[in-house]
């Protein structure tokens, strides 16, 4: 049995400090890793099936904070539900005792 753990920041309402957020998601016995850097074509249908439209070509001008460069992956839980991966987080696959199993690399 795996989880995804996700270490962010947990912006406050003025902005002026954020506090480390860690959030656990219950995978199941298998998940996938689909990386938008080595797998454009699977995250291109993981992008659309999450937010309900096509991400952006790369040769079209993004602002730094526009899902298609905010989100660098997905992971897919047993039962195929999509967890978009923010680049700006941190995410570890781990195992029932807490242990890390493997970092995603985004």
């Amino acid at each position: 049995m795996y989880s995804l753990r996700e270490v962010g920041r947990a912006q406050n309402y003025d902005n002026a400090k954020s506090d480390q957020r860690i959030m656990n998601f219950f995978l199941g016995k298998r998940y996938s890793f689909i990386n938008k850097d080595s797998n454009e074509a699977d995250f291109n249908g993981a992008f659309s099936a999450v937010y309900s439209y096509h991400p952006k070509a790369n040769d079209l001008p993004c602002k730094p904070d526009d899902l298609e460069v905010v989100i660098g992956g997905f992971v897919s839980d047993e039962d195929g539900k999509l967890y978009p991966l923010d680049r700006r987080n941190q995410y570890y696959i781990v195992m029932p005792n807490g242990q890390t199993f493997e970092k995603l690399f985004i």
